[in-house]
């Protein structure tokens, strides 16, 4: 079996609101519109879709980092943005509540941290490895700490996966060891 699409289906108790949220406000094109007479659907297209699962003490150290403090539900969606800052100014003007101010994580990522109107948490985040110096990945590994083949790391500092199937999809960025990302690496 192959997962060709993660679809995070959302229920919601103002469709008309939540839809302007995410499609004008957060910017995800809409796709479908599946809309009938005993109710109505749309699809909005959000770009390459990960699932990250977390355990309870690890949910709460990010809390910790992006809120100051335990505040999520066992769902939040995590949205990778050019500027979080930026996006997230965009969705307060939108109708969204600031759960915490923007934070600049331990790894280098800038986090943003809000509330949609129907009350999903969104967390805003923006790769910071331009901000670093050469010698530091995008996650804080040293690159010369570790044995990576010639051309196996992108010009932002993450490695190439070894999964790529073709030009056509969409690289995934994959860290240089098992540690977490706020983590000494030990590999050598």
């Amino acid at each position: 079996m192959t997962v060709t699409e993660l679809r995070v289906a959302l229920t919601v108790p103002d469709f008309g609101r939540a839809l302007a949220f995410y499609r004008d406000g957060v910017g995800l094109p809409q796709i479908a519109d599946w809309s009938a007479e005993h109710g109505k659907v749309v699809v909005l297209e959000a770009g390459r879709a990960t699932l990250e699962l977390l355990d309870q003490p690890q949910a709460e150290f990010i809390d910790r980092i992006e809120a100051g403090r335990r505040v999520a539900g066992t769902v939040r969606l995590a949205l990778e943005v050019d500027d979080s800052d930026v996006v997230a100014r965009r969705l307060l003007a939108a109708g969204a509540e600031r759960v915490a101010a923007p934070v600049t994580t331990p790894w280098g990522d800038r986090n943003a941290r809000v509330r949609a109107p129907d009350g999903m948490q969104l967390t805003l985040f923006a790769t910071s490895s331009t901000a670093l110096p050469a010698s530091v990945t995008a996650r804080g590994h040293r690159r010369e700490n570790h044995s990576v083949p010639d051309g196996a790391l992108r010009d932002d500092g993450w490695a190439w996966p070894d999964s790529l199937d073709g030009p056509s999809r969409r690289p995934a960025r994959t860290m240089c060891c098992s540690k977490p990302p706020w983590a000494e690496c030990s590999r050598s």
